[in-house]
């Protein structure tokens, strides 16, 4: 059974921005030093898992990203991101943004389950990730071991494709 996963906005997302490429992360207090030299302004990872979705570096401000729902089927969470795209329509100011979301998960919101396996989705269209021809990858699996006091271990990343 699907279980909606209550979850909310980072207000301060950009405080979460690293690096340059797309990318799908799952930062936890087990994790987060990875990624960052000092926690993020405002997050609280003792009781608090945070789901974070960056297109890297874009040419203007119409390049957005949001986290639409996240849902639990037992130990897969999937986490659906809606990609946007400039307008065609409209212009835009030539100025380089990086357009990340952060979704801010109680620990106690999620089933616990050994291990559990984070998927990030676009349900319009495709995830594209580099070193994959377009239109190939649907998702992003993120695993790792969930233990019983809530702490997620070590994470790898992997991708599958649509056959």
């Amino acid at each position: 059974m699907t279980k909606p996963i209550v979850f909310g906005d980072v207000p301060n997302p950009e405080e979460w921005a690293f690096g340059d490429k797309l990318a799908y992360l799952v930062v936890t207090d087990k994790n987060w030093t990875t990624y960052y030299s000092n926690p993020p302004q405002g997050s609280d990872f003792a009781t608090c898992i945070y789901m974070v979705a960056s297109l890297g570096v874009r040419p203007n401000p119409g390049y957005r990203i949001r986290i639409l729902q996240i849902k639990q089927q037992n130990e897969r969470i999937t986490v659906s991101v809606e990609l946007m795209e400039p307008d065609p329509k409209k212009v835009y100011p030539q100025v380089i943004v990086r357009p990340i979301a952060v979704a801010e998960v109680p620990k106690g919101n999620l089933q616990p389950y050994d291990p559990l396996h984070f998927v990030f989705s676009n349900p319009n269209q495709p995830i594209r990730l580099p070193g994959l021809k377009p239109g190939v990858c649907s998702g992003l699996i993120l695993s790792g071991a969930f233990y019983p006091d809530l702490k997620i271990g070590v994470w790898r990343r992997r991708t599958y494709q649509v056959i």
